[in-house]
């Protein structure tokens, strides 16, 4: 079994062990075919969703050349960035900002929005089913 923490408790993570691994790139653009798109984050768990970015950016992190967006947490609004296989220290915004919250940008190449589109999907009806853990 996998366990990871959640405030420095150890929690047993999710069993995937059948889960068959997308490839990504089969049916995409040409390797080197730059895109960008916008993913909508409402209703996905902010949990779900940092797992997913971790888990894509260490799948892909030489191909996602840029992410960033604002996404509304429990604990407020963070800017969230990456660049490559980097995720940056998410930055708090004031509750009073103007501009779109729960929307990330991707910037990336060899595989196409409707990859990440699909992948994104797949985390959301795992966390519906309650695949992940919520942190109260």
């Amino acid at each position: 079994a996998r366990f990871g923490a959640v405030k420095g408790v150890e929690t047993p993570l999710a069993d995937h062990s059948g889960a068959v691994p997308e490839d990504f790139g089969a049916t995409g653009p040409e390797p080197g075919e730059v895109f960008a798109t916008t993913l909508s984050l409402d209703g996905v768990d902010w949990t779900a969703f940092d797992i997913w970015l971790s888990a894509l950016l260490h799948a892909r992190g030489n191909d996602v050349l840029r992410v960033k967006g604002v996404v509304r947490t429990p604990g407020g609004r963070w800017l969230v960035q990456a660049v490559r296989g980097t995720i940056y220290a998410p930055e708090a915004l004031p509750d009073h900002g103007a501009g779109a919250d729960n929307v990330v940008i991707v910037i990336g190449r060899g595989y196409g929005a409707d990859d990440l589109d699909r992948s994104l999907a797949l985390f959301r009806q795992s966390a519906r089913r309650g695949a992940w853990h919520h942190i109260p």
